[in-house]
């Protein structure tokens, strides 16, 4: 859900923002290092409107902080954008959105009391050392993770277990990610027997993605998989892919439309013979995607639709749709909504042996199925004093 507040100086002057922003760190840090603004929840009370939103794209990652004003302040408009990877740690990010969006602000107003709130010539320095920082690590960023839990009752055992480690390069021309993952999920249920599931899957994927111009973009890839759950063995895919932004990537602040190509070949392995009696083979494979996204004051809105076509002469393919949306409906109402289906024509990787019991009751392996849905609704209403200027963590 969006984490939306809005900001109020306590001195002699009235200025009102209003920051849209998805993560719940940001917005604290805003707080503790602001000790002169005040936080309000309603965006109707703003003067300047405030989103923080991060996109990726073909052409790299960006961190972009759109500021909008309304009533006394309806002339004032600025775009920050700076890459998300240019700093090597989430603490110089923050910083770096607290300078641009109160150097914005001090830009905008003119009222004494807030200027002098503030070193106009200390954010500056702090803007330029931002962006001009040598960084000995030439914006590469490696992450390791490593993960477990556990669950258990009388007749019932459940733990997992998960590793990933990856490497990853982000430009705003280009961008380069290595990845490797494992997971291991074990269920056991005890009544008059035991059920035992054991559901393993481990993932390796290399790719590397460059701008051609401000509206096209290729990508090359290689993806490899082993899973239980599949009956694969080993699934390993290389392609190749072109997309088409309509709007140029320089100016996807407010809205994206993107179209993609992406020609695979794609090679099996399974753990048992398919139900079209092989035990292995390659296929080729050509998907297509237009994805929708756009970001307005009051909502914001992404789609997406897909579609995968087998080169072979059974008629296999598959289609996917998803939407995304955060609706402002009136002042303190909000929606939420988020749904995805697809049609699996391409299951021809299914084992031919029969199900057993165990394997339907714990959903160790997929099974046949026309379509595959999921939707959530969420609608939450805020009422009451509009200020929220004090943050406080005891006993979250």
């Amino acid at each position: 859900m969006f984490l939306i507040l809005s900001v109020f100086a306590i001195h002699n002057y009235s200025l009102t923002l209003y920051i849209d922003c998805k993560d719940d760190m940001t917005v604290e840090y805003l707080m503790r290092n602001n000790s002169g603004i005040g936080f309000v929840r309603i965006p109707e009370d703003a003067d300047i409107s405030i989103k923080i939103t991060d996109v990726t794209l073909y052409a790299g990652e960006e961190t972009i902080i759109i500021l909008s004003g309304k009533g006394g302040f309806s002339d004032f408009s600025d775009t920050v954008r700076f890459l998300s990877g240019e700093d090597d740690s989430e603490y110089n990010k923050l910083q770096a959105i607290n300078t641009k969006i109160i150097s914005s602000i001090l830009r905008a107003t003119k009222d004494k009391n807030l200027l002098m709130s503030y070193s106009i010539s200390s954010l500056k320095a702090r803007d330029a050392e931002l962006e001009d920082s040598t960084d000995k690590w030439r914006k590469w960023i490696a992450t390791v993770n490593a993960l477990g839990d556990i669950s258990k009752e009388t007749s019932y055992l459940n733990y997992s277990l998960y590793g990933a480690f990856s490497i990853r390069r982000v430009t705003s021309k280009d961008k380069f990610k290595a990845s490797v993952t494992a997971t291991n999920n074990i269920f056991e249920y005890l009544n008059d027997g035991i059920y035992r599931s054991a559901v393993k899957t481990y993932t390796g994927s290399i790719y590397y993605a460059k701008g051609i111009g401000d509206n096209f973009a290729w990508r090359v890839a290689n993806d490899s998989k082993r899973a239980t759950y599949y009956n694969f063995e080993l699934r390993n895919e290389t392609s190749l892919g072109i997309e088409y932004s309509l709007f140029p990537y320089s100016t996807s602040q407010l809205a994206q439309m993107r179209f993609s190509i992406v020609p695979s070949a794609i090679y099996y392995d399974y753990y048992e013979k398919t139900i079209f009696e092989r035990d292995e083979e390659w296929r080729g494979r050509i998907k297509c995607r237009t994805a929708l996204d756009l970001i307005r004051e009051r909502y914001s809105l992404s789609c997406a639709v897909s579609g995968e076509i087998f080169l072979s002469k059974e008629r296999f393919y598959n289609i996917y749709a998803e939407s995304e949306a955060d609706i402002n409906i009136f002042k303190g109402m909000n929606l939420e909504f988020y749904g995805n289906i697809s049609f699996p024509r391409d299951q021809f990787y299914l084992k031919a042996s029969e199900y057993s019991e165990e394997e339907i009751l714990l959903k160790q392996n997929q099974m046949l199925t026309d379509y595959i849905l999921y939707l959530y609704v969420g609608i939450s209403y805020s009422f009451g004093s509009k200020f929220a200027n004090v943050f406080n963590i005891m006993f979250d």
